[in-house]
Parts: structure tokens; sequence; C-alpha cells
């Protein structure tokens, strides 16, 4: 990997528009067809410009921000290891097109360099926490581990407003290559221009769903010829 750009005084609107040159963690799940809140085509509309640069800011995503440092001095309270802000976007040498926006650097026992990440979730989602890293996350972290080349990465969150859980994943190399070739073929439709195929996940159809509502109904009146066509061979 290569420091691509330094956040240090990365204005919200810039640190948007250079995420439009790549594939980040967060568009791994939607790639994936993981990602119950975004679909891989509205993705696509927004890689391809046809959205305004500007970041949907709502409770969840304000309070994960607000939250971030709380995580991470908790992290490092539980298990003594001391995290570090990246202060870059991150790219990867073998496949440019995949950046990486990391919240933190550690290290584990053996010294060696792993991914860090803080979540905050409703009370919802105890349960997924409980058995483990959520599907949309797990897409996330390995395509940090892809970007980096760490072996290792730690997640964290707070559930609820009370609960911590913090959960360690290990590089899955047949799995980055599954994700590496999907990112492959989706930056390859924002180059091209052209859509990517409707994936059938539950966010593509409630966005295609939204998207065409407001078509409107319209009746042909179709010419006498074609009407005795369609007694004769209907």
């Amino acid at each position: 990997m290569k420091r691509w750009i330094s956040t240090k005084g990365l204005s919200t609107e810039e640190w948007l528009r250079y995420r439009r040159l790549g594939i980040g963690g967060s568009d791994a799940s939607t790639i994936l067809g993981l990602n119950p809140y975004n679909s891989i085509l509205r993705l696509w509309e927004d890689k391809t410009g046809r959205y305004p640069v500007e970041e949907a800011e709502n409770e969840y995503t304000h309070f994960g921000h607000v939250m971030e440092p709380i995580i991470r001095r908790e992290f490092e309270r539980r298990t003594g290891y001391r995290v570090r802000r990246s202060n870059f976007i991150l790219q990867s040498a073998e496949n440019p097109f995949m950046l990486a926006d990391l919240d933190g650097i550690t290290r584990d026992k053996a010294g060696d360099l792993c991914v860090w990440e803080a979540k905050t979730a409703s009370e919802f989602k105890r349960a997924v926490w409980e058995k483990g890293i959520p599907d949309e996350y797990l897409a996330q972290l390995q395509h940090y581990l892809a970007v980096t080349g760490y072996q290792r990465a730690y997640i964290c969150a707070v559930v609820g407003g009370n609960s911590f859980y913090c959960h360690e994943i290990r590089r899955d190399e047949e799995y980055i290559t599954r994700l590496t070739d999907a990112e492959r073929t989706f930056w390859d439709c924002v180059l091209t221009g052209i859509p990517p195929k409707p994936d059938g996940a539950a966010a593509t159809s409630t966005y295609l769903n939204e998207k065409y509502k407001s078509g409107k109904k319209s009746e042909v009146t179709l010419p006498r010829e074609a009407e005795r066509l369609a007694e004769t061979y209907g």
C-alpha cells in the first residue's frame, strides 16, 4: 500500500471527492450485496458523479464520530494495545482502485500492525454482535486487510449505549480474492459508465422501487391490423 492523501486539514467535501476516485471499505459490503442500506446501482451513480458531493449524516453517523475516541480508549484500557490514527487515505499498490481510510492502527502481541475499527449500534443489533461481526463489516475489514497487507483486524462496538463488544478477525485470502474480483468488476462499470447489473439484493429492490414509483401508466391504441392479427394468432 501507499499513503495516497493526507486527511489532516481535509474538508468533508474534499474527503468525499477523493472517495469517489476509488472503492473504500464502506463500499465493499454494497458491492457484495450485503449492505441493507445502499444499493450497488446507487453506489455506481455516486461514483460516476450523478449526485452532488455531500454526506448524508444522520444521528447514527454523528454519534459514531462522537463515540470513536471513547471506544478507542476503552479498547486500549481492556487490551493494553495502543491505537493511533492513520491520518491518510491509503491506496493498494496492487489494485489502485482499492482505498482505505482507517479509524486506527494498532499492534498485536507479536508487534505486527493491525487494522482497528470502531462502530456504534442500536439495541436491536445486540444479538448480531454477540454472535460475531456483522456481514457488512466483515466485508469492510477484509477490504482494509487487502489494501494494507495486514494479517489481523480488531473491530469494537458500543451497542445500545452501554455494552462493549470487541472482535478479532484474521486475513482470509479466499474472501479477499472474491471481494477484489467483485470490486474490479464494479470499478470497470464506473470507468466505462455502464451501470452494473441489478444484484437481487433487498437494498437494490428498494432502490429500484423508489426510483421508478412515479412512473405513469398510459394506454396505447393499436391499429386495426394489430387487432386482426391478435384474433388470428391469439
